[in-house]
Order: C-alpha cells, then sequence, then structure tokens
C-alpha cells in the first residue's frame, strides 16, 4: 500500500462499534448512493470514458480553467503538485476576489481557454455568478461559438446551471449524486487529473487499495489504525485537529481534507475544528502554542518517504556536514514527532511512499473513508451539510 500510519498513542476501545459500521457499508454500498465512496468499480469504467473528452480538450486549447466552490474546486485543486511539465496551463477560479479575477482574465487568452464549471447542485451562487461573467466577456470580446469554450459538470436534477450550459449548446458531464467533497474519484477529479498527462487508472489503483484493505482485512486494516486513534481523540474531548504538512506540494490535500472534517462532522453539537500547518515554517509561529497552550490539540503529520527533486547540493555548518536540504526537513519532521511524544501531546504519522497519483488517490480514499466511520460510530450523518443553508438564503435575501 502507498500509505503508511503510526501514531504515538493507540488504543481501539469501540472495536465492535466499527465492526457494525462496517458490516453495514458491505451490506448497503450496492444500494445507498451516499455510500457511493466504497464502490471501486466504476471508477474505472470511467476513467475509459473520460478519455477521449480530455485527449480532445488538449487538443483544442492552451488554458483550462476549473471554476467551482468547496468540495467541487478543492477536490480538483489537490492535483496542483502534479500541474508541472505540463504543455496546457490549469488555473483555478474559486474566489469572488475582483482584483484576483482580473488578473486571472488579464493573463490568459479567451479563444485559447476551456472553462470547466463544476457545481452538483448547479445553484451554487458564486459559480453561477462567475460562469454568467465569464460569458458576458466572450461576448464583449466577441468571440464566437462560445459554447465551444464552456464544459460544464452538474448533477442530474434541473438547475440554473444546466440551464445555462442547455442555451450556450456546451458539453454537459453529470456529476455523481455525492457531495463534492467525497467525489474525489468521479470526473470532477479523473478529468483533470488526465488534462495533466497523470495516470487515472493509478489513482483508482490507490484508492482501491485502501478500500479493499478496509473492506476485508477488518480489525487489521489501515483504516482500523486510524480509528483507533480518532475515536481515541473523541473520547478524550480532544476538539482542535492540526493536519500539519511536510511537504507544501499537499498543501491543497489539507485545504480538501480540512473541509472534509468539518462539514462532514460539524453537526448536532458534535464536531472537530481542522486546522492547517506546514513545517517547518509553522514551527516558527504556533509550535509555542502548540506545546505549552491549551491541552485541546491533536496532530497528523504527513509527509513523503521520499522527495522526486532535482539533486541539491549538500552543506556544512555549525558542526553539521555533508547534509541536504531533504535531510533537514526529515530531521525537522521526526524532531516535531518527538518533541509532540515529550509533551504528551497525541499525534500520529501519515507517510505517502511518493508523490504520484497512486499515493494520492490511497491518502485521499483513507481520509473520506475514516471520516465517514468516525461520523456514523457517533450518530452522525457524514454526508450533506443542512446548517448552511441558512447562510445561502441569506445571501440571496440581500441582493435582492
Amino acid at each position: 500500500m502507498n500509505i503508511k500510519l503510526s501514531s504515538n498513542t493507540e488504543c481501539f476501545q469501540r472495536g465492535e462499534e466499527f465492526l457494525k459500521v462496517l458490516h453495514y457499508i458491505k451490506d448497503n454500498r450496492a444500494s445507498d448512493y451516499k455510500l457511493f465512496s466504497f464502490n471501486s468499480s466504476y471508477y474505472y469504467n470511467l476513467t475509459n470514458l473520460l478519455e477521449p473528452i480530455a485527449r480532445q480538450i488538449k487538443e483544442d486549447c492552451r488554458t483550462v480553467v476549473m471554476v467551482g466552490m468547496g468540495g467541487a474546486i478543492l477536490n480538483p485543486k489537490t492535483f496542483a503538485l502534479f500541474n508541472r511539465n505540463v504543455s496546457l496551463n490549469i488555473e483555478y477560479l474559486d474566489t469572488l476576489d475582483p482584483v484576483y479575477f482580473q488578473l486571472l482574465i488579464e493573463k490568459i487568452d479567451f479563444k485559447q481557454t476551456k472553462f470547466l464549471i463544476i457545481s452538483k447542485s448547479g445553484e451554487t451562487l458564486e459559480t453561477i455568478s462567475l460562469c454568467l461573467t465569464l460569458i458576458k466577456i466572450f461576448e464583449q470580446q466577441g468571440i464566437k461559438n462560445i459554447n465551444k469554450h464552456f464544459i460544464f459538470i452538474n448533477g442530474f436534477k434541473d438547475s440554473t446551471l444546466k440551464e445555462i450550459a442547455i442555451n450556450l449548446g456546451s458539453t454537459i458531464l453529470p456529476h455523481e449524486e455525492i457531495g463534492g467533497r467525497f467525489a474525489s474519484f468521479t470526473n470532477i477529479n479523473l478529468l483533470p487529473l488526465m488534462l495533466m498527462n497523470q495516470d487515472a487508472h493509478a489513482f483508482c489503483e490507490g484508492g482501491e487499495e485502501v478500500l479493499r484493505d478496509f473492506l476485508y482485512n477488518r480489525e487489521e486494516s489501515l483504516i482500523a489504525k486510524g480509528m483507533a486513534f480518532l475515536t481515541n481523540m473523541v473520547e478524550k474531548k480532544y476538539s482542535i485537529h492540526i493536519n500539519m504538512s511536510y511537504a507544501r506540494s499537499l498543501h491543497n490535500f489539507l485545504e480538501w481534507n480540512k473541509q472534509i472534517i468539518a462539514e462532514s462532522l460539524g453537526k448536532e453539537g458534535f464536531g472537530i475544528t481542522p486546522m492547517c500547518a506546514h513545517g517547518p515554517e509553522d514551527q516558527h509561529s504556533q509550535l509555542q502554542l502548540y506545546l505549552d497552550g491549551s491541552k485541546d490539540k491533536f496532530f497528523s503529520l504527513y509527509n513523503f518517504a521520499t522527495y522526486k527533486a532535482p539533486s541539491l547540493p549538500a552543506v556544512e555548518f555549525q558542526g553539521i556536514f555533508n547534509k541536504t536540504i531533504e535531510d533537514l526537513i526529515l530531521a525537522q519532521y521526526k524532531a516535531f514527532m518527538d518533541i509532540l511524544s515529550e509533551h504528551k501531546i497525541p499525534a500520529r504519522q501519515i507517510t505517502m511512499l511518493d508523490d504520484s497519483p497512486k499515493s494520492l488517490g490511497a491518502l485521499m480514499m483513507f481520509s473520506m473513508i475514516e471520516t465517514i466511520i468516525l461520523g456514523l460510530m457517533n450518530n452522525i450523518n457524514p454526508f450533506g451539510q443542512p446548517a448552511v443553508e441558512g447562510m445561502k438564503q441569506l445571501v440571496y435575501k440581500l441582493l435582492k
């Protein structure tokens, strides 16, 4: 398997509940669309369907801009670490900041650009606004065949965005009936992977290995080890989860994972507050709080077993001889884990074999499954986000 897990505190006190949830998932994953993440056969069929679409996009344009909010965009942004040595320029538009928007449209050639508009509901106010603004800019520039510059990924129901797509005559790809944050192994991720010339099949294989391990190795699975740690944290009333990466390329994964934890578990008075951090940078700004502040935090530390970087020269200073930057960051990582243990602060290490699509697929599947299981074990429905609807209605009210 492409990820490994270890922790400084491991005691699975709720094993029977874990097995009950496991059996529930095995019995219902084929019939309950909410358990889509636990079915892997669909992923591979989808990659075959998307390959000709990705090939055509790469032939037709020089830039692809992915437009969306929440899981619709946080999912594909996790692949930014693969956006290197790729002839196709990939951009992301997930903000209403007018200055950022202006800078983006000034640096792209609209005639050579396709916009991938992603929204499961098709009613996301920000995405609709961005889409309509982009269409207006195409019209102002006098560009013909605007429909060919847009591809929509929407849910199956009628919606505002679907109506816009139909009126334009643009391609519409289906968004599975699963929340955007859990749609990691659908077209909102697989298509961007292919556009970056990455192996979408390998990404699916990484996820499937974790899934099969969970379904068939039960208490010995990687997920069970993760749950031993998380249930212990819940029982001991730790409420703040610091997800800290020593690989800058995992920044967007941390942002997606933050949504997975917050939006799935923050219900009915329950919840864990996720925070993102980066080592060793944040050791220089937050370590004092971590070690000497309130004891309400626990850590997940992410790193690569090896770094695929150009050969960097070794240096010597302060009695340290013949060491590279990679040596230093690995030492920082180990030292941070050691000092957390010295201060009796619970932490776990999640190590990826490398920065390949297969490893990222394994990591994302692991994060989704353990969050879903933690919710179900605590009688929390991890799907949906009912509390946010009030905010949406208030925004509409203020605009009218």
